[in-house]
């Protein structure tokens, strides 16, 4: 497989649409510094997976778009394609079969990229797995970047080992495992929590076998109960119905007084509808005179508006004729005044014109004098540029002069120091030299050697000590955090009683009044379950008996005593006397009882029995009051047996009491526990803490002597090596000092020459400056002139300004007159106009006479109209009054009415109820399973009583109740849960068969992994020890183990060029590490060939001899790989078969030549 070509868009430099062919295995890629030759690599890298922006030298992932230039606007998007030509087949898989590879990579500048395999789209997981093993990669060994070879030889051994990995197909092999790990993992993740299921699974099926007991037996009473309910709601039907018959008798005796109001109801009706009749003939009546008396007064209204306008409009009319012939008399004053000043502002202009004609003849001639003045001034400046350019040469002359007389000063200053310093120099050299010679170290390290086997014994002495305190030390914590972890779980059942008892406990009588009874009793009131001791067995069946009584406030105080009368949510309080004692019957519950003596005369009743049967054949020798008991619970006089709801023992509040009170004691004793165990422990790690300083402490003496005996031997060695190197330096030194004393005397001459030259120029300097300020007076001269004439011409143009706008200005004002008179004389026309069309007529008064004759006649008909008006209104009242009585009447009787009605109503709702209730009664029976008509008729044939009905049921839930909480789902359950546990089982077996699988995968890998690996280290470090000597011309080089785990070891490299012994890689040159970088580059070419390899200016720190063997390497292995490489290099450029020039004609954009060198070398032939 190899490279065919690369198509850039939008990619850094590249905006346009650019393919790079490479159409031959070696093509050189060319250019300027920064026209963007390293970007055609960095699109290699970046399409085939890399995902760090600092690797592509950028801050993130969008900085690959173009981001425009100084004549271009930035992408949107930028995108790189790879097209290999796979005909030969090297790839394995499902991409085999392709002859031709298309790889994409696009990125936007929202961050979203995307990936496509042959068109399309992919994951970047699916790029890389193309390139596993095969050596290519956005890291590996086949691109080569710019300062990658230095980084490459002296990079970690962990992360040279990459590049072998590569080399030997191991990545595959690695992410493999990797992803088996992971699997393994979560494998292991998932059997842990199928085992904490598993557990609590067979937990859940112990618990729901037992509830699966309860539930049948549950069942059984619920079964019965059914029946008991269904017969009860029968016979509550049954009473209900004769109920209802009584109430539908009571509701038809409401209906016929309903029906007897609403007759009367209707009589009172029909006489308000006559009165309503009259009143409405007699509002019509109101009504017509009402018109008559509104339209009178509109009229009155109207005649008086009239009269008010017309008076009002004679005044408006007398006052406009006074006030127009006022304005005319002003108009006429002004226009008189406009004419006299419109004759003085034609004097005026006819003033101004001669002023303007001299002004303009003052101005020509000052025009004149000034362009005279001007050409006189430019004539002397052009005569000055000459002499200023010559004046300014020969100061240039003079400063040049004197910048390399005092340079070839500085030179020959700096010779003489340099000689003399060279000549100390050596003069100490020298002493060094001879003072230098051989120490003896032998007694040294004899010394040392015996130190160092002394220090070995002690390290391993204390060594022994640290690992002996660490495992006491890890027993000690272990054992400290068992015993936390049983105080955290008896804490945790601790507070879980205590809550369950405090739940049980505010059920009595520790309810609201708590606070205050604790305020009265100052906090010492205790209950009577917290005072006394029962026998566990017993428990049960003293808190049976006692009940709420166990909560009881106990107290021998008499003010308490009276303060426990008075409390009304206190519902038991024992009041206890010091002095009285009370004797303890024999075989009594008494004697199960310790703590409260005012128990005592109470559970003296009751005799202790080993079994029910035994208490029930000896009942007759009970005494009066006494009675047996049992531990089931179960109460038997002498004539009677009662069973008492007992809880379980675990549950009972007192067998809970004295559970705390024990866990409260181990606490305690544990605390102790924890704290002499954590002691112990500080103990212990102390111990251990002076011993690994111990050992700190012996390791730094070890190691000093370590360091010294080396220090001892290599300065041994170095003694020889620094004597030949001061014999160099001296030699050097000599040279040195011939050189700079040649130096000293070429200055010398040098300096005398400047000095002759300096004279000269100054004469001649001094000359041109006398001319300078000689010209500078003329210059002044000729300025003020030229001052003088442009001042003069300024002042005649600002008269000659002056005197044409007043001229205008009078011109101006002399039209505005005009314009103004013309107004004027229109305007009294206008107004003797208004004068004429004043509205005034001679038969205005006469108008408003008859205007007030009418008024008074309207005046008199408004005054009758208002009479008759008073008269209806009155006969209209006495209407409305009869109609309120009758309405009141009819109010009564509706009341009357509402009342029955509401009766009826309420009779209703009562048979309604008692339907209702039937109705419950019956849907209760059928809820029950019963049907209702059959179970009816055996209850009417049976003498059944209700109470005995009752009685039973709640036999019946007494008898549920001691069952307690009951899961009847608990029986379905147990059998879900019972093959959930089953499937589990068998999911536990297959997921340990798979660990194991898994397991065996992962030793496979890693066996493979090491014989991979450790074949392709021999054949890499063959190849390099081979190619080393080929490239430097002899010397050695080899690869070196970190470490004998084939796995996880570093590699490092061991390059010695001819003639040097060097320790460590990091001592060679930068052209001899880049020399032995390429040779192990090529080594693990050799091994592995990558389908093409791409080179970054590797050659960029080797000199021409070392470039020429770089070239002869490269072409030799373009047999087999494909080469890419970007070189400054003629050597380089000229071993290539294709040229490819990145040129950036156009700033900020690259663009592509490209030129086939054997294509060009035939032109030239022909």
């Amino acid at each position: 497989m190899r490279l065919k070509s690369i198509k850039l868009v939008g990619f850094k430099s590249f905006v346009d649409s650019t393919v790079v062919p490479f159409p031959t295995n070696m093509t050189a890629i060319v250019g300027p510094n920064g026209c963007g030759k390293s970007n055609v690599i960095d699109a290699v890298r970046w399409v085939m997976g890399e995902s760090s922006a600092k690797h592509l030298r950028g801050e993130s992932m969008t900085d690959v778009i173009f981001n425009g230039s100084t004549h271009r606007q930035p992408v949107g998007k930028a995108s790189i394609e790879l097209l290999f030509d796979n005909s030969e087949g090297p790839l394995v898989g499902e991409h085999a079969a392709f002859t031709e590879i298309s790889i994409k990579r696009q990125v936007t500048r929202e961050g979203v990229s995307q990936y496509y395999l042959n068109g399309a789209k992919c994951r970047r997981r699916d790029v890389t797995d193309i390139f596993l093993g095969t050596g290519m990669g956005p890291r590996s060994y086949a691109i080569i970047e710019q300062g990658m070879i230095s980084r490459l030889i002296e990079s970690k051994p962990e992360e040279l080992r990459v590049y072998l990995e590569e080399a030997a197909g191991i990545s595959k092999y690695k992410e493999r495992r990797r992803e088996t790990e992971n699997r393994m993992r979560r494998t292991t993740e998932n059997l842990d929590r199928l085992t904490d299921i598993r557990e609590e699974l067979s937990k859940q099926l112990e618990t729901l076998k037992r509830q699966a007991n309860a539930a049948e037996r549950y069942k059984g009473f619920k079964a019965n109960e059914r029946a008991l309910k269904a017969k009860i709601s029968a016979l509550q039907w049954l009473g209900l119905d004769e109920q209802k018959q009584e109430l539908e008798i009571k509701s038809a005796r409401c209906e016929s007084a309903v029906e007897s109001l609403v007759l009367d109801k209707a009589t009172g009706q029909s006489k308000i509808e006559v009165l309503r009749s009259n009143i409405e003939e007699s509002a019509e009546a109101m009504q017509s005179v009402q018109a008559r008396y509104y339209q009178s007064g509109a009229e009155i209204a109207k005649i008086e508006q009239e009269l008010k306008f017309e008076s009002q409009r004679l005044q408006r009319a007398e006052s406009e004729r006074i006030r127009l012939t006022e304005q005319i008399r002003l108009a006429e004053d002004r226009l008189r005044q406009g004419l006299e000043e419109r004759e003085l502002v034609s004097e005026s202009i006819a003033e101004i014109e001669p002023e303007i004609e001299i002004v303009i003849e003052q101005q020509e001639a000052a025009e004149l004098k000034l362009e005279e003045s001007e050409m006189a001034y430019a004539s002397w400046l052009d005569l000055n540029q000459q002499m200023q350019e010559a004046y300014t040469d020969t100061r240039h002359s003079v400063e040049d002069a004197k910048s390399n007389l005092s340079r070839f000063q500085r030179e020959a200053d700096q010779a003489k120091e340099r000689v003399a310093s060279l000549d100390d120099d050596k003069n100490r050299l020298s002493e060094e030299l001879d003072v230098l010679g051989y120490q003896g170290v032998g007694e040294e390290l004899a010394e040392l050697t015996c130190v160092l086997e002394e220090s070995e014994s002690s390290v391993l002495a204390r060594q022994e000590d640290v690992e002996r305190l660490e495992a006491v030390v890890q027993e000690s914590r272990e054992a400290t955090a068992e015993r936390k972890s049983e105080i955290a779980q008896k804490q945790a059942e601790l507070v879980s009683l205590e809550t369950i008892q405090r739940d049980v406990v505010s059920k009595g009588n520790v309810g609201a009044g708590l606070t205050d009874l604790h305020a009265k009793a100052k906090g010492e009131l205790e209950t009577l379950i917290e005072s006394i001791q029962v026998e566990p067995v017993w428990a049960p069946v003293i808190e049976g008996l006692l009940g709420d009584r166990l909560y009881a406030y106990l107290s021998n105080d008499e003010k308490m005593a009276g303060y426990l009368l008075d409390r009304s949510d206190i519902t038991f309080a024992l009041f206890s006397n010091e002095q009285a004692s009370y004797q303890v019957n024999d075989g009594s519950l008494a004697e199960k009882v310790e703590g409260c003596s005012a128990l005592i005369p109470f559970l003296n009743r009751y005799i202790c029995a080993a079994n029910s049967s035994e208490a029930f054949s000896t009942r007759s020798q009970l005494e009066l009051g006494q009675e047996f008991v049992t531990t089931e619970g179960v109460l038997i006089g002498r004539d009677s047996v009662q069973y008492l709801a007992l809880s379980a023992i675990d549950d009972g509040v007192v067998v809970r009491q004295k559970r705390i009170d024990s866990l409260v004691d181990e606490l305690s004793i544990a605390d102790d526990d924890v704290a002499r165990l954590e002691a112990g422990l500080q103990a212990n790690l102390n111990d251990l803490a002076a011993a690994k300083t111990s050992l700190v402490d012996a390791r730094a003496i070890e190691q000093s002597a370590l360091k010294r005996h080396a220090q001892l031997v290599a300065d041994e060695r170095g003694a020889k090596i620094k004597r030949e190197q001061l014999q160099l330096r001296i030699a050097r030194i000599d040279d040195d000092l011939n050189s700079e004393r040649e130096r000293f005397a070429q200055s010398s001459e040098q300096i005398e020459a400047c000095e002759q030259e300096l004279s000269i120029l100054s004469e001649v300097l001094e000359s041109a400056s006398e001319k300078r300020e000689l010209g500078e007076g003329d210059k002044e001269r000729l300025k003020n002139a030229i001052s003088e004439s442009r001042a003069q011409v300024q002042d005649l143009a600002s008269v000659l300004m002056r005197l044409r706008s007043d001229q205008q200005g009078f011109r101006n004002r002399l039209e505005l007159l005009n314009q103004t008179l013309d107004g004027q004389v229109v305007e009294i026309e206008r107004f003797n106009e208004a004068v004429l069309n004043i509205d005034f007529e001679p038969g205005d008064e006469d108008l408003i006479e008859g205007l007030e004759s009418r008024l008074q006649d309207e005046l008199v008909a408004h005054e009758r109209d208002q009479k008759r008006l008073g008269q209806v209104r009155t006969e209209h009242e006495a209407f409305q009054g009869q109609l309120r009585d009758l309405e009141q009447a009819r109010e009564r009787s509706e009341t009357d009415l509402l009342h029955v009605r509401e009766k009826l109503e309420r009779v209703r709702l009562r048979i309604q109820a008692f339907a209702l209730e039937q109705d419950q009664c019956f849907q209760n029976v059928l809820e029950q399973g019963f049907v209702f008509e059959e179970l009816v008729s055996v209850l009417a044939d049976e003498d059944v009583q209700q109470d005995a009905l009752v009685k039973d049921l709640e036999s019946i839930g007494q008898k549920i109740a001691r069952l307690g909480a009951i899961n009847l789902a608990a029986v379905e359950e147990y059998e879900t849960q019972l093959e959930r546990k089953t499937y589990l089982d068998e999911q536990n077996d297959e997921l340990i068969d798979a660990l194991d699988v898994l397991t065996q995968a992962i030793r496979k890998i890693d066996k493979e992994t090491r014989h991979r690996f450790k074949q392709t280290y021999d054949r890499v470090n063959a190849g390099l020890q081979n190619l080393f000597p080929k490239i430097f011309g002899g010397g050695s080089a080899k690869l070196e183990l970190a470490d004998s785990d084939l796995l996880e070891t570093g590699v490092s490299i061991l390059a010695r060029p001819p003639g040097k012994n060097n320790s460590t890689i990091h001592l060679l040159s930068g052209g001899e590490k880049a020399l032995t970088a390429l040779a192990l580059i090529f080594s693990i070419f050799k091994l592995n060939p990558a389908p093409f390899c791409m080179l970054d200016e590797v050659d960029a720190p080797l000199d021409d001899a070392n470039v020429g063997r770089f070239a002869r390497l490269v072409k030799e292995m373009s047999d087999t790989v494909q080469f890419i490489y970007i070189s400054h290099n003629k050597v380089s450029m000229e071993m290539a078969d294709q040229l490819m020039g990145v040129t950036m004609h156009e700033p900020g954009v690259s663009r592509l030549v490209s030129v086939d060198i054997d294509a060009a070398a035939q032109l030239v032939d022909a």
